[in-house]
């Protein structure tokens, strides 16, 4: 049969082994100040894969949406997690806040894909979504299950580029991911950061700059001098 892999949490150089949920394989995608270790398990019999929050080396095992994999990507200092779930049938991938063991399904864009892949302290989460037909893939950002587009976020200054996908947000907003600019053919990270100003979270999002943009369009300035 094949060879176990298991999640670990490492205390310097010396790593700590996470008890799975009885599978083959186990995965650590994320931990918080607390400890607190976050990602999936296969379930007995390799016939499923489930998200996970481990406190210690003991895992507890977070429900889906009705398919066979489920994935806690990010968990926030408060212990709640961010990731994904197959919905029943394995029909979509949709990204899932989970309240404690509890998913919360997270409006999409319109396409039967979206991944939440990262959740900060205020609850905020991102990732991306396919808009409807799958035809484009976009970068988002989630206030409650509400899905936001963060290319209507963009300055006149974003001009040509496309936020594919958020990777990231900070406690205090900060958005990181990487984007593509489809006149010049670059990729770039991006990192956005929103204007300090008493807003709601829509309202915030406004204000977001592109400065991944900005130096790309840099770095192919210095090529072409």
């Amino acid at each position: 049969g094949n060879a176990a892999a298991q999640a670990v949490i490492w205390n310097g150089t010396t790593p700590t082994a996470l008890d799975g949920l009885g599978g083959s394989l186990s995965v650590a995608n994320s931990i918080n100040a607390s400890g607190q270790a976050a990602g999936y398990s296969y379930i007995t019999g390799n016939a499923a894969a489930q998200a996970v929050i481990w406190n210690g080396t003991t895992p507890t095992a977070l429900s889906g949406l009705g398919g066979t994999f489920s994935s806690a990507t990010s968990i926030n200092a408060s212990g709640r997690a961010a990731g994904l779930s197959l919905t029943t049938g394995n029909a979509d991938v949709q990204a899932v806040v989970w309240n404690g063991t509890i998913p919360i399904a997270l409006n999409g864009l319109g396409g039967s894909l979206s991944v939440a892949n990262s959740i900060n302290a205020s609850g905020q989460a991102v990732g991306y979504a396919f808009t409807a037909g799958n035809e484009a893939q976009r970068a988002v950002i989630w206030n409650g299950t509400t899905a936001t587009d963060l290319n209507t976020a963009l300055f006149a200054g974003g001009a040509g580029w496309t936020l594919l996908n958020a990777t990231g947000i900070n406690d205090s907003g900060q958005i990181v991911g990487n984007a593509s600019n489809s006149t010049t053919g670059l990729s770039s990270a991006f990192l956005l950061t929103p204007v300090p100003v008493p807003a709601a979270a829509w309202l915030m999002l406004s204000g977001l700059v592109v400065l991944g943009a900005i130096a790309a369009r840099r770095k192919q300035g210095r090529a072409s001098a």
